[in-house]
């Protein structure tokens, strides 16, 4: 990733801490973002560049298929071929196995974020993870509903034929000092009250697990585990293209004409309209002229070790 002495500073920051900064952050910046995103393509022009995912995981994307060739109208047409456009593509087509749903990829489908992330499968959404709210119902059916989601991964794999490496040992959020054992202490008993499995971990049973005397403590949550990115976005793009999906890759969409009926035109001139529009862009949005105000940038690295060689 490029370096860029402009990003803001998040050195030490638990993932809490840094949510709650972002979020704050981004209520600041959203206002206004409405009238921003109409003048936007004509006040500040910004040309397509979606950069080349060139990390491990992409060594395990599928090849891409062929670009749009033609316009042409469909019911559904999606923006974007990550989790997010191939997982919407794939159940629209079961839902409505009568309609015309067609995605369009500017690269290769698993390009963008889905193809280079930290391979995490955790439970709850990211602003509630092991964070106990006022409403236990809720959280206890958000809990089980993203528990019950692993499960539809592994079945996917097992539909398609394909394996992700989906792996479900656990996960423990280590605790950095007392302070925050201390809180976790108070905090883990009101997430048990909610339904969600944590484990409070002491310092011993952290160093038995993890190997390090760096922290002390850690909450261990069993429903999760890990997968990889890379092989699950080439189960998502099979499946999607077995349940009929019309995938067009290496069709960059330039400009987005919103109205009853929708125009999605592609950097070749070409054309979709559709009356129903799905934006699975994520950061690449505001190339569009769409949610510039609306996005937060955070930077993560992430390291592997060599593979394994083959026995």
């Amino acid at each position: 990733m490029r370096r860029d002495d402009r990003r803001p500073d998040v050195t030490g920051l638990t993932r809490r801490e840094l949510l709650k900064r972002l979020a704050v952050t981004a209520a600041g910046v959203t206002t206004g973002s409405v009238a921003l995103n109409e003048l936007a393509p004509r006040i500040w022009p910004e040309p397509p560049d979606v950069d080349q995912n060139l990390s491990y995981w992409a060594r395990a994307l599928p090849p891409a298929g062929a670009a749009l060739d033609r316009s042409t109208e469909a019911d559904v047409v999606i923006v974007g071929g990550g989790f997010t456009g191939l997982s919407t593509a794939y159940y629209l087509r079961r839902k409505l196995p009568g309609r015309r749903v067609v995605l369009l990829e500017a690269q290769r489908c698993g390009n963008g974020a889905s193809g280079r992330n930290g391979a995490m499968l955790l439970p709850s959404t990211a602003d509630r993870f092991l964070r106990p709210g006022a409403a236990p119902a809720l959280e206890r059916r958000i809990y089980e509903l993203t528990v019950a989601n692993l499960t539809v991964l592994q079945d996917l794999c097992a539909r398609t034929g394909l394996d992700a490496d989906i792996e479900l040992p656990g996960a423990a959020t280590v605790l950095r000092s007392s302070a925050e054992a201390r809180a976790a202490a108070s905090d883990v008993p009101r997430l048990r009250d909610s339904g969600i499995a944590a484990e409070l971990w002491g310092r011993d049973q952290t160093v038995a697990a993890l190997g390090t005397e760096a922290y002390a403590g850690a909450v261990f949550v069993p429903d999760a585990g890990q997968l990889h990115p890379g092989k699950m976005v080439t189960v998502w793009k099979r499946a999607a293209a077995a349940a009929g999906v019309e995938i067009c890759e290496h069709t960059t969409v330039v400009h987005i004409d919103t109205g009853a009926t929708h125009t999605v035109t592609a950097s070749s001139g070409h054309r979709i309209r559709a009356p129903a529009l799905v934006l699975a862009t994520n950061a690449y949005s505001s190339q569009l002229g769409l949610l510039r105000r609306a996005f937060v940038p955070v930077w993560d690295y992430l390291a592997i070790t060599a593979p394994l060689p083959a026995d």
